[in-house]
């Protein structure tokens, strides 16, 4: 009978993660974490079922992570606070953000984002300016906003607009972000661009 590891399922998972965290998911490896850990891989190996039980769980903590940079108040709003952390978690947490907001993980892109658009939709149920509205019209403003979020959060993380203070993001969310509430605002009340009804 094998001895049994001094390492637990948890630590082996934390160590992973933060190989991720400070390297990127394609430095994961069973021999990368065990020289964290400063073990054989015999325990990793042990631990781990296979490479996807171990990527969805480090998504899924990333994930959790994103989420609080969303959830976080900045502005006062609630909708453009969500746009903003999104942004400022693909700043400060370039590798973590790559592994589940990028299309180099798509298999992992288009499940947390559902995650992520499924979360943030529940955040918004005293939003003023989505009540009374079905479902699904609240998950298409969401997603809307994110597409424009995901673009600068995309231009930040790659270093084409690098480490914006977090004024500076604010500042492009929020003047963004309200011409784009204005809008929907309109549509929703049944005006034209121009402000009056049709007719």
């Amino acid at each position: 009978m094998p001895p049994k590891s001094k390492f637990t399922k948890i630590q082996i998972l934390n160590a992973a993660f933060e190989v991720v965290r400070s390297k990127g998911m394609e430095s994961l490896s069973t021999r990368v974490v065990a020289k964290r850990l400063r073990c054989s891989t015999m325990p990793v190996h042990t631990c781990l079922k296979s490479r996807k039980d171990l990527e969805d769980a480090i998504a899924a903590r990333a994930l959790e992570i994103l989420l609080k940079y969303e959830s976080t108040p900045r502005t006062g709003d609630v909708f453009i606070d969500m746009g903003l952390g999104y942004v400022l978690f693909a700043r400060d947490e370039k590798h973590l953000f790559r592994c589940i907001c990028c299309e180099e993980n798509a298999g992992l892109l288009k499940q947390f984002m559902e995650k992520n658009l499924s979360a943030l939709v529940g955040k918004l149920a005293a939003y003023p300016l989505v009540q009374g509205l079905p479902e699904e019209e609240v998950r298409k403003f969401v997603h809307q906003g994110w597409v424009y979020a995901h673009g600068l959060a995309h231009l930040v993380n790659a270093g084409v607009y690098p480490d914006p203070r977090d004024e500076d993001v604010q500042d492009l969310m929020e003047y963004t972000g309200r011409k784009y509430i204005t809008g929907f605002d309109a549509l929703r009340s049944g005006r034209g661009e121009n402000g009056s009804s049709g007719g």
